[in-house]
């Protein structure tokens, strides 16, 4: 749908304003996508934005993001001929406070248009950038603070790299995305942005094993005590697994990897998904299906 806001969305959204957050794609970094909040009717619409005029493109939008204040975070797309171009808009009670316009580009020759992402957290606005970088934002007033890359310290303007995953950001602010890329600079990677500033880029071809990269629209996902990253990659149809040990400063210390048949879901209690190609890794309240032996058996992630 290219449309923000059916009935559903919106009303889960004002109903849930002034009582719990959603700052990230899945509300989490284990993406469970719940809340405790009780929320108002769903035939009930309270309030409808459009971001995106073209009601015939094939895209995946991300979630809008909420603050404890009500105030929203969409999306907006727009196009001026064959020019598209993508940003983020803050509204308060449905008025615009500021708008940002990013140089994100697509990744070129994919069907479906992917997720262009964005994510708040501490007072920051993460945004999806082009050749694999990533704007931060102040969130009061959307003035800049910066720009920053997988390949840092190296600038890759007009590099063939794209960001290719929704952000995920555990408890300690740490930044994980995932990027493709045809450059000579870097690999499709697992990316970090710490806190501080500072910026680690993992090759998943070596990670993970040869031909693998960042699979399209799959969020990276961290365990609950911030000591697991679980990443998905795909060769072709065939995906895999990775988890990997947080605590590790150069993001390499694989702790297991599984291969996942192609078709093999994720989802319990709502439509299955298949992971390693496009889907998103969730921890915790959802099963994934993992090959063992030359037998699918089913395992949850913690």
């Amino acid at each position: 749908m290219t449309r923000l806001m059916s009935a559903s969305a919106v009303i889960l959204l004002m109903g849930t304003a002034r009582a719990e957050q959603w700052l990230q794609r899945y509300h989490d970094a284990q993406h469970t996508s719940f809340i405790n909040t009780t929320v108002d009717p769903l035939n009930r619409v309270t309030f409808r934005y459009t971001f995106d005029l073209n009601t015939s493109a094939l895209i995946h939008f991300t979630d809008p993001k909420i603050e404890s204040n009500g105030d929203l975070f969409v999306p907006h797309r727009e196009r001026s001929g064959t020019v598209i171009t993508y940003g983020v808009r803050r509204l308060s009670s449905g008025v615009e406070v500021w708008s940002f316009t990013s140089d994100y580009l697509r990744q070129p020759a994919t069907s479906w248009e992917p997720v262009f992402d964005f994510a708040l957290n501490n007072g920051i606005v993460y945004v999806m950038g082009g050749y694999g970088c990533v704007w931060r934002l102040n969130e009061s007033d959307g003035s800049m603070i910066g720009r920053k890359c997988a390949t840092d310290p190296v600038d890759p303007t007009g590099e063939p790299i794209w960001d290719v995953s929704p952000f995920a950001i555990d408890g300690n602010g740490n930044v994980f995305w995932t990027i493709r890329s045809d450059s000579d600079l870097i690999g499709s990677s697992l990316v970090k942005l710490d806190s501080s500033g500072t910026v680690t880029a993992s090759d998943l071809d070596s990670l993970v094993g040869s031909g693998q990269i960042a699979a399209n629209n799959s969020a990276p996902a961290v365990s609950a005590d911030n000591q697991v990253i679980y990443v998905a990659t795909k060769s072709g149809e065939d995906g895999m697994l990775t988890a990997l040990d947080a605590t590790d400063p150069t993001l390499r210390a694989a702790l297991w990897t599984v291969s996942l048949s192609p078709g093999l879901v994720v989802g319990t209690g709502i439509p299955h998904q298949k992971v390693g190609t496009t889907a998103s890794i969730r921890v915790g309240t959802f099963e994934v299906a993992i090959p063992s032996d030359g037998t699918t058996r089913w395992g949850r992630l913690t």
